[in-house]
C-alpha cells in the first residue's frame, strides 16, 4: 500500500467460452496465471484506446475518456481521525 507503486490488471475480453475458467481463477487465487490476464507494477499508467467506454477501477465502475492517465501522487492523502482520551 505504502510502496509508491499502482498495480494494472487488465483481462482481455471476456466471452461465454473463457468467462467460466477466469471465474474458477479469480476464487482460486490462481487468476494471475491466465495468459489472458496482464499484471503490470509502475508509479504511473496511460490508457488509450479507440474511443470513450467504461472503466473499472478499484471496484467501481466509471464512463472515461479514450486517453485516461492514473500517477501516484505521494503524500496526497490526509487523514483526520479522532482521539480516544482518557479521563482520570
Amino acid at each position: 500500500m505504502d510502496d509508491g507503486l499502482l498495480d494494472l490488471t487488465a483481462i482481455s475480453r471476456v466471452g461465454l467460452l473463457n468467462a467460466l475458467p477466469l471465474l474458477a481463477r479469480l476464487f482460486g487465487g490462481t487468476l494471475t496465471r491466465s495468459s489472458a490476464v496482464l499484471n503490470l507494477r509502475a508509479s504511473r499508467f496511460v490508457i488509450e484506446r479507440p474511443a470513450p467506454g467504461l472503466l473499472h477501477t478499484d471496484g467501481e465502475l466509471h464512463s472515461a475518456p479514450a486517453r485516461v492517465e492514473f500517477v501516484i501522487r505521494p503524500a496526497s492523502l490526509r487523514l483526520i481521525a479522532p482521539i480516544a482520551l482518557k479521563v482520570r
